[in-house]
């Protein structure tokens, strides 16, 4: 499989996504992957070292917003059917996004800031500290990156895997690093800051990166310093040069995380702004000492964050010793390795229980309103009104996944209830508790931080427990089946759990109905695991009796799913949850065995 990477290297950007890029390239190159870079790069040492290392480059003149830009890719795309396209840059914005997806091939989007209004790639990585933080809107499908688990290291690192640095009891081997461009010439402001040392067995090597307008100003000043200087320009060894170091004087940026990895304290200053939450991170969690910003950077600043580092050994040891522990040199390969069994078989599920990931990602959608949970409204709509239908005035209800709180909500207004909304997710449930404030009830609600896999006993027992399309985000029947379980000792006696989740026997048969008319097949999105209807009915469950499947969603399903996309697909367009003739399902009764989405009513027996 093909492997096309669109990234920029320039004086503006910087090296960054250039580097981390070709960390990524140099491991699918290692599985026998084809890799091509689509890349408007200033530096020619940059576009030879791609040559070098085998892969082809396509060098660019332009760059998006551009128009020939995607012109260019757009003709490229169609010589690599089914390719993945990597985009790495943050002028590639959500129209970019969506036309290349349009290319029928698979799109990964490296980020940083989650700074575009929607996101429309198969998989976004960001490998900072605080990307779980971030609001990511993006498609159904997307699957979510997010964190140091994920970090793109260069094959020279991963070279040094599980080497021990030493600490000596003085630093007086220092690195100094800002980057391929350093416009604001941090590295001149660092050699002046370390000539008034005056430490005669201070050595430094300074490295000067392929696209540093500044390398006459600081190779002159370096030839006239009596300090022990050394210049290495556009080096490819960098790791070598780190494991030298006994310390760092750097830019933020990717450069954190092989400083981390190779275990490497370091004084770090923000260079570019999408940085500085990055670093301030990294700081607060003792990971490196933060220089502040490049602007305001001077020498009495960095002589005052670098001598108590370069003198203090137990502080060097801690924060080497909590680098090497964040950073284990396998992101690079977790990436691959999602890259290369995509997309996910639909029977196989959330294999590997990527709990961080899937809770991101509901995380990332819990501002969307009524659309966090799915953007086919009307689908949630019937949902709601097939819940409501076993409801009650009177009933204690407790919604577990209550996701932004939209369902139970509206059932609290419906009835006289005591309902209590459960949510894994906890910006999901801040969104919730900041709706339910807004609004007025019949009986009474609040909004809690928990989970299916482990429910609190002290929330009591209740009449009516449901789920909405909660079982589906675990990774296997037995874990589902054992959230069954924790759901019936929450029930009174003769109560009812209300399961309202996707069917995977009722989604092959849209796509058997599809695959005759010439559409797309439909595949769960990546964190889903659909329920197996023959697994529910053979499974006994001690105290719960199953006593109803309520095929409330067939018309529906079959008029979305099948009759209006083969009539958009005559007309040559995608379909539209708002289509007219999706809504007709809310006026009429269901029919068939098409509901992709099924209820099935669970009772609580008697005490034996």
């Amino acid at each position: 499989m093909d492997l096309v990477i669109r990234t920029d290297a320039n004086t503006n950007i910087g090296v960054g996504h250039f580097m981390r890029c070709l960390a990524l390239a140099q491991a699918w190159k290692d599985k026998g992957g084809k890799v091509t870079f689509f890349t408007a790069c200033d530096s020619e040492e940059l576009l030879q070292r791609l040559r070098d290392e085998g892969f082809e480059v396509q060098a660019m003149k332009c760059s998006c917003p551009d128009p020939a830009d995607l012109e260019i890719m757009q003709q490229a795309l169609s010589l690599h059917k089914n390719a993945w396209v990597v985009l790495d840059g943050y002028n590639f914005d959500s129209s970019y996004q969506a036309q290349i997806k349009e290319m029928d091939c698979k799109l990964l989007v490296i980020d940083d800031t989650a700074h575009l209004e929607h996101y429309y790639a198969d998989i976004v990585l960001n490998q900072n500290l605080n990307a779980d933080q971030l609001h990511y809107s993006c498609e159904p499908y997307t699957h979510l990156l997010l964190g140091s688990r994920y970090v793109l290291l260069r094959r020279e690192f991963l070279n040094w895997q599980g080497r021990k640095r030493k600490i000596p009891k003085i630093a007086s081997h220092v690195l100094v690093t800002f980057g391929g461009a350093d416009s604001e010439n941090c590295t001149l402001k660092v050699i002046e800051a370390l000539r008034r040392l005056k430490m005669p067995d201070l050595e430094v090597r300074v490295v000067i990166g392929a696209t540093n307008p500044h390398t006459d100003a600081v190779a002159a000043i370096s030839s006239n310093s009596e300090m022990h200087i050394r210049l290495i320009k556009n080096t490819t060894n960098m790791s070598e040069l780190m494991n030298w170091a006994d310390l760092a004087i750097s830019s933020g940026g990717s450069t954190c995380w092989e400083l981390m990895f190779c275990g490497l304290p370091a004084c770090v200053a923000v260079i570019a702004e999408n940085q500085t939450s990055s670093v301030r991170e990294l700081a607060a969690r003792g990971l490196i000492i933060d220089l502040g910003h490049s602007r305001t950077l001077n020498e009495q600043r960095i002589l005052k964050d670098i001598k108590p580092l370069m003198a203090k050994r137990k502080l060097r040891l801690a924060i080497s010793e909590k680098g090497q522990q964040l950073v284990d040199g396998k992101g690079t390969q977790r990436v691959i390795d999602r890259l290369r069994v995509w997309p996910r078989k639909p029977e196989s599920g959330n294999t590997d229980n990527d709990t961080q990931g899937i809770r991101a990602f509901w995380n990332s959608r819990a501002g969307l309103g009524f659309a966090a949970g799915t953007k086919d409204v009307v689908s949630k709509q019937i949902e709601a009104e097939a819940i409501a239908g076993y409801i009650s005035d009177g009933m204690r209800v407790l919604d577990v996944g209550c996701g932004n709180g939209i369902t139970a909500i509206e059932l609290a207004q419906r009835y006289k209830i005591d309902i209590v909304g459960l949510d894994f997710a906890e910006k999901m449930i801040n969104e919730a508790q900041a709706k339910a404030n807004e609004e007025t009830f019949n009986g009474s609600m609040r909004f809690l931080v928990g989970d299916v896999q482990n429910l609190p006993k002290s929330l009591g027992l209740f009449d009516l427990i449901y789920t909405e399309r909660v079982l589906i985000n675990l990774p296997d029947w037995q874990t589902q089946k054992k959230a069954i379980s924790n759901v019936s000792h929450l029930l009174k006696e003769n109560g009812f759990f209300v399961m309202c989740e996707n069917s995977e026997d009722s989604l092959k048969k849209i796509n058997r109905m599809r695959e005759s008319l010439n559409l797309k097949i439909i595949s769960p999105p990546w964190h889903n695991r659909y329920l197996k209807e023959s697994e529910i009915e053979e499974t006994v469950l001690p105290g719960l009796v199953l006593e109803e499947i309520n095929d409330f969603s067939s018309t529906y399903y079959f008029l979305s799913r099948v009759v209006n996309a083969w009539i958009a697909a005559q007309e040559d367009k995608e379909p539209s949850y708002d289509a007219p003739i999706n809504k007709l399902a809310l006026q009429l009764p269901s029919f068939g065995d098409f509901g992709q989405v099924k209820i099935w009513v669970w009772r609580k027996s008697k005490k034996a």
